[in-house]
């Protein structure tokens, strides 16, 4: 099941969703054996509901053998994390633009797992070139429109999440990661590889290294 626009500039989604219900646009709840897809879209923040939605303006739902994409998307001046992910199986998240006020990117779990993290943990960590149940952020452009790093940033992970991180261009801002301040029983995300992305910070930047 694809849902593509007619094109960044042609679809466009403007988020005025009340923040009561979590304010999400779209919940996709991937299924096992068959691949989801979500491009071709612009998604503009509103004017009217402003406060900080924290549940996505994408929230994906992932289930042991499903596989979803989300690619070729505009995001734009959302007041939101703008994609939520709660369990991965084969996902990427690929060859988007994500002007930020708040956090691009959240992975929060893995699969199987109770959402806390310890399936995660108690399994060895993930890593190299064709690792499943993976989340992989790649060719993405990001950029910080906020002026400072401390509510935005290009990712974030918990709940054991993997990801794996790589050929992104990143302007003033940070590839993040939840360690052992998760809230409650939450744990940190459990592996990330980070390579081959392009970093670059403006003089007057907060984060100017």
């Amino acid at each position: 099941v694809s849902l593509r626009g007619a094109g960044t500039n042609s679809t466009v989604i403007i988020d005025e969703e009340s923040r009561g219900a979590g304010g999400q646009v779209i919940n996709l709840y991937a299924v096992a054996g068959t691949l989801a897809e979500i491009s071709n879209i612009q998604f503009c923040g509103g004017v009217t509901n402003t406060s900080m939605n924290y549940y996505g303006t994408i929230a994906v739902y992932g289930t042991a053998g499903s596989s979803w994409r989300i690619d070729h998307n505009i995001f734009n001046g959302l007041y939101s994390k703008n994609i939520c992910t709660y369990g991965n199986s084969s996902s990427v998240i690929d060859h988007n633009a994500f002007y930020e006020k708040g956090i691009s990117i959240e992975d929060n779990s893995y699969l199987p797992d109770d959402g806390e993290g310890d399936g995660s943990y108690a399994a060895p960590a993930t890593y190299g070139l064709n690792s499943s149940n993976v989340l992989y952020v790649e060719n993405n452009y990001f950029t910080n429109l906020m002026g400072y790093v401390a509510s935005v940033g290009a990712c974030d992970g918990e709940g054991g999440a993997r990801m794996v991180f790589r050929n992104n261009t990143i302007w003033n801002d940070c590839f993040n990661n939840h360690g052992t301040e998760t809230g409650g029983r939450n744990r940190s995300e459990r592996s990330f590889e980070i390579y081959n992305n392009t970093f670059i910070f403006t003089p007057a930047s907060p984060a100017y290294p």
